[in-house]
């Protein structure tokens, strides 16, 4: 699993995983239904301990995003852009 440490301001240094295949489809149908929820879908996919655990649930990342929004959404940007969620890498090929 790619992965790639981030500075956090209130969580100091995280690290991002890379999404899997059915991740990124799982996201992708999410987007396409409520594309606000995607936002902490992916940190709760790719924001990950030491292990490669998830470093909050869904609901954690929903409260922490509330309460920490701009620090939530640059970790969502920082996500977003380490796994291409974009799909800017595919329009290069």
């Amino acid at each position: 699993m790619r992965t790639k440490v981030v500075d956090s301001t209130v969580l100091g240094k995280v690290t991002i995983a890379g999404l899997r295949m059915s991740q990124r489809f799982s996201l992708m149908e999410a987007a396409e239904k409520d594309d606000k929820l995607v936002i902490v879908e992916m940190l709760h996919l790719c924001v990950v301990d030491e292990e490669g655990n998830a470093l909050k649930t869904v609901k954690e990342w929903d409260i922490f995003g509330g309460d920490n929004f701009e620090d939530a959404l640059l970790l969502f940007k920082a996500c977003k852009d380490f796994n291409d969620f974009s799909g800017k890498q595919a329009e290069k090929k």
